[in-house]
C-alpha cells in the first residue's frame, strides 16, 4: 500500500517512473514499506507473515489447467447424470480409480483432497437424502475450513 501510494503520488505530480529505476531508490521505497509494516503490526503478525511468505511465493498446483480439468470433469459427470439419471454415477463415484470418466483427468486423480471432495458430495447428491441447499452449505463450510488450514 505504501509503495503504491509513493509511486502513484510521484507519478501524479509529473514524476517519471524511469527516474526511480535506481537501486538506491528501490531500497528507500521498499525499506519504507517494510518499515511501515513492522511499525504497524505486532510481533505475532510479523512472525506469522514471515512464516507464510515462502508458501505464498511458491507455485501451486491449482492453476488454469487444473481448473479446466475440474470444469470438464464436472461437465462429464453432470451430462451423464442428465442423460442416464443420478444413479448412473454411482459406480464412478464409489470407485473413481476404475472410472472411465475420472481416469481421463490425472491431475484430479493425483489430488486426494479434490477427488474426495467431488466424490463425497456427488455421493450425497446420488443418494438424494439431502436437499440441495444443505449440500451447498456443507460444501461452503468445508471449503472455508480448507482455506483456514
Amino acid at each position: 500500500m505504501v509503495t503504491c501510494a509513493v509511486l502513484g503520488g510521484y507519478t501524479l505530480v509529473g514524476g517519471s517512473l524511469g527516474a526511480l529505476y535506481q537501486p538506491a531508490e528501490f531500497l528507500i521505497i521498499f525499506g519504507a514499506g517494510i518499515g511501515a509494516f513492522i511499525v504497524g503490526n505486532n510481533g505475532r503478525a510479523i512472525v506469522s507473515t514471515v512464516k507464510i511468505l515462502p508458501k505464498l511465493l511458491r507455485s501451486t498446483n491449482y492453476n488454469k489447467a487444473m481448473y479446466m480439468d475440474l470444469m470438464a470433469l464436472m461437465f462429464r459427470l453432470l451430462s451423464k447424470a442428465r442423460q442416464n439419471g443420478m444413479l448412473a454415477l454411482e459406480r464412478d463415484i464409489e470407485n473413481p480409480q476404475q472410472s472411465d470418466i475420472f481416469s481421463q483427468y490425472p491431475r484430479i486423480m493425483k489430488d486426494a483432497y479434490i477427488l474426495n471432495f467431488i466424490t463425497d458430495y456427488m455421493r450425497l447428491m446420488v443418494t438424494g437424502n439431502m436437499n440441495p441447499y444443505e449440500i451447498e452449505s456443507l460444501m461452503d463450510e468445508e471449503i472455508a475450513t480448507f482455506e483456514e488450514e
